[in-house]
Order: structure tokens, then sequence, then C-alpha cells
């Protein structure tokens, strides 16, 4: 597998996490969060797979419910430092999110998306997309929040 969890990551929800992919210290996950193989994730990332609700305002919103959509990364993607995803998005792969970037709707495979809210910058590599049958098939997901994970402390 030779994926790892960095010393001080919080967790909480449900994780699955796929091979070869690795998540740096400082890294907030929460709700419903699906990582793909080969997923680099930076420093100080928040992913927010779950989200509150304020529809009444004679409820105070921590009172109110919340709603999990989920978040699911593809394989081959990276994570600049302080990337922020919230509930609902899917972020395809191959993909690169730049540092600070914060992603409130869907990233197309091979994208590279940066700013405030998170916009495509470019495509990478369109010329060079390996075909179908040339993907690296690996194991499955595994879920990380409830069977234990490893940790590389650094």
């Amino acid at each position: 597998n030779r994926s790892w969890i960095a010393a001080h990551v919080l967790a909480s929800g449900n994780l699955c996490m796929g091979d070869d992919s690795s998540i740096n210290p400082y890294v907030f996950i929460e709700g419903n969060v699906r990582i793909g193989n080969d997923v680099m994730v930076a420093p100080l990332c928040a992913i927010m797979g779950t989200n509150h609700t304020f529809s009444s305002p004679d409820v105070p919103i921590a009172e109110q419910p919340t709603t999990t959509a989920g978040i699911v990364v593809e394989d081959d993607v990276w994570l600049g430092a302080g990337v922020k995803i919230v509930d609902g998005v899917l972020v395809g792969a191959h993909s690169v999110l730049a540092a600070g970037a914060v992603v409130t709707r869907d990233v197309p495979a091979y994208s590279v998306v940066g700013g405030v809210p998170a916009e495509v910058i470019k495509t990478r590599g369109a010329d060079k997309r390996p075909s179908r049958e040339h993907r690296r098939q690996r194991g499955r997901c595994r879920a990380l929040t409830e069977s234990g994970y490893r940790s590389k402390r650094q």
C-alpha cells in the first residue's frame, strides 16, 4: 500500500484512502472523503465532506442539521499547501490544486486550478494522456478512520 498519514492530521468521519497516497501534517479531514491512488495532500489543507445548514434564522446555526454529500479525490492528484475543498466536490484524476485554492465545485480531470474560488487555469498533458488500458489498476480503497492507519512522524 505505501500510503501514509503524518502526525498532527485530524480526520473524523469516513476516510477511505487508496495506494501510494500521502497526507502531510496539519491537514483537517471531516465527513465522507474518498482519496484515490497516488494522491499528495500538502500541509494545512482542509477537506470538508460535511456542511452546516442555516435556513432558519430563529435557530442557532450550531443547532441546525448538517449535510454530508462527501468528497472524492480521484487518482494522481496534488493538493498544494492550504487548499480547501468543500462538501460535494469531485476532483478529477491527474489534477493539480494550487496552494491556497478554495475548491467549491467539481474539478475536471487533468486540470490545474487555483484562486478563491478556484477556477481552471489550464489543462495539463492533453497530448500525453495514457490510454485506459495502460492506467495502473491497484488495490481497493481502505477505510482508515475505522481500522487505523500507519503514521509517519516528521
